[in-house]
């Protein structure tokens, strides 16, 4: 499965939201100074992908373009 589009209209601790869309097709790293947002995209990632685990206090508006198999 791999990510072509991360949509964060809200997530607590990270304003304002934001679109990622430049994915490469292997490894992609995430670089930034301190309180930059860096955690944040991983835990958008988390809530996206494990059903099990509940967001943190706070609203949560998230969506996600997946491609996997060559389906959308």
């Amino acid at each position: 499965m791999r990510l072509e589009r991360l949509v964060i209209r809200q997530l607590p601790g990270l304003r304002p939201g934001f679109t990622l869309e430049c994915f490469g097709q292997g490894i992609n790293l995430v670089t930034g100074p301190n309180a930059s947002g860096k955690s944040s995209l991983i835990r958008a990632l988390r809530y996206l992908i494990d059903d099990t685990c509940p967001p943190s206090a706070g609203a949560v508006d998230l969506g996600a373009v997946l491609w996997s198999d060559h389906e959308t």
